[in-house]
């Protein structure tokens, strides 16, 4: 099961963006956040994640800088064939 991080600010932006990856992609797993700290955190916490969709605009923190707070270091990823 492919799982995906979608962090934004507006519920209204994450009910959209969650349904939009259901439907089309049925059995896809969305974690949401709404901050960049809540982003970060679920990074770390919620497993393997697949791709991370952040919004640039996150009340707490720019979401530019969530690449530098997140590290591939930091989580056990490896290469799959698509």
């Amino acid at each position: 099961m492919k799982r995906i991080l979608i962090a934004d600010a507006s519920k209204a932006s994450l009910v959209m963006t969650s349904e939009v990856f259901k439907d089309h992609f049925p059995g896809v797993q969305v974690v949401v956040a709404r901050t960049s700290a809540d982003a970060i955190e679920l990074a770390k916490s919620a497993g393997e994640l697949d791709a991370f969709i952040i919004d640039y605009d996150l009340p707490d923190r720019d979401g530019a800088f969530f690449e530098e707070d997140v590290h591939p270091a930091d989580f056990d990823y490896r290469l799959r064939p698509s």
